[in-house]
């Protein structure tokens, strides 16, 4: 998550997700960095929820060369 978001806020276009969400999905906590939590919240300006900004993180980390 924290390489993902790093990546995500450093992008200068943002990067596409067709995330419509799945109520099946169990939402699960983790530990994780303060700043890694403040991108989140910052790329949710961006990609509206917290679900599609996790959604852009899988598909950024999914992109050849990264």
């Amino acid at each position: 998550m924290q390489v993902a978001t790093e990546l995500l806020v450093r992008m200068k276009k943002p990067v596409r997700v067709r995330h419509q969400g799945d109520k099946t999905i169990v939402g699960m906590t983790y530990e994780l960095t303060p700043r890694t939590v403040q991108l989140i919240e910052d790329l949710c300006d961006e990609y509206e929820t917290r679900g599609t900004v996790l959604a852009a993180c899988a598909r950024v980390l999914n992109q050849p060369g990264v």
